[in-house]
Formats: structure tokens, sequence, C-alpha cells
């Protein structure tokens, strides 16, 4: 079987995560892509949270950046260096129409969203939901932003996978968010 190597990142900003409306694979999910060659699995994330939603990781530059929250504990080793674990890798059965049926190997991670001037919140294209724990717990139809296809439906619940990432991200972020914080 045919497996592609991909990165996901659940962003977590007052306590809800950032979910789009996917308009190839029609499930909200949240950004993410392949791993393309050179890159390790951290690079490819946030290179595509920036391409996705316009979200930063240059907190020198930006009133608004993402930065990653690891997942397990960070070791002292002066002579390499670390790239974060994800938190999970899921296998994903995936039917594309030019490649056919194969499994993505998806590197899940964490992130939080800190905007030094909450007046100034990113303006994210209005495909993008922020979708709170309670919606996720629920299972709660979210109203599709996209052009519908034929006989769909207008609202639809994350998969089970986005609520339980989803939630698990929420609860961690809240906890371990601030001792990762890079300023």
């Amino acid at each position: 079987m045919i497996r592609h190597q991909t990165s996901t990142g659940f962003i977590v900003h007052r306590q809800k995560i950032l979910l789009h409306y996917h308009p190839k694979v029609r499930e909200w999910l949240p950004p993410g892509g392949h791993i393309e060659q050179d890159e390790d699995p951290l690079e490819a994330i946030i290179r595509e949270i920036n391409e996705e939603t316009g979200l930063s990781s240059n907190y020198n530059k930006h009133n608004d950046f993402v930065f990653p929250v690891p997942t397990n504990e960070i070791l002292s080793i002066s002579n390499l260096e670390q790239v974060y674990a994800p938190f999970s890798i899921m296998l994903e059965n995936v039917y594309d129409k030019k490649i056919g049926e194969h499994q993505h190997i998806d590197h899940i991670y964490f992130f939080a969203l800190y905007i030094k001037d909450e007046k100034k919140m990113p303006k994210l294209a209005n495909i993008w939901e922020w979708v709170d724990i309670n919606q996720l717990k629920d299972l709660e139809p979210l109203k599709i932003n996209i052009p519908l296809k034929e006989n769909e439906l207008a609202s639809k619940a994350p998969p089970e996978d986005v609520k339980v990432l989803g939630i698990k991200a929420i609860e961690h972020v809240k906890e371990k968010s601030e001792l990762y914080f890079p300023l």
C-alpha cells in the first residue's frame, strides 16, 4: 500500500480549536498536510499552518503567532538538536482520485496561539471556525461554510478523531503552554 507522511496541528486559543471544512475530504479538520522532502514533521506542520491560515510561528515579527506545546519531556542533550515528538501518530486510510487508496501516517501536534494585542485578533479566511470543547464533546454539527455538494447537509459534526484529539489538545495546552512560551 502507498503511504504518505503527513502532519496535523491542533491550534488552541481560549480553549477552542481551529477547524475548517476541508473541500476535498468533506470533513471538519485542523490544518495539516504532506511532509515535503527534507522537512521534519514539525517543520512541515509549521509551514502548513502558515500556508493554510496565515498564522506564523515568528514571534518577533507578528502580533499573533503559534508555538508548539510539546506533549513529552524535552531532554537536555547538547550535541544534537531535538525535534518535538508528536502527541500521536495516526494511520488514516485515504482515497484520492489520482492516487487511489493509500494511507497517511499522520504526526499529530498541539499548538497554542498567542496574541500580543487581543484587539488585533488575526483575520482568518471565513472557512475557519473556532470550536469549543462543549461543541466537540457533544459532537455538535457545525454549519458548513463552503459551497455544498449535491445532497450534502448544511451542517456536519467533526469526525471522532478530531473530537478526541481536539479535546486532548485543549486540555494539554491549557495545562502546559506557559511552560513552553517562547518569549
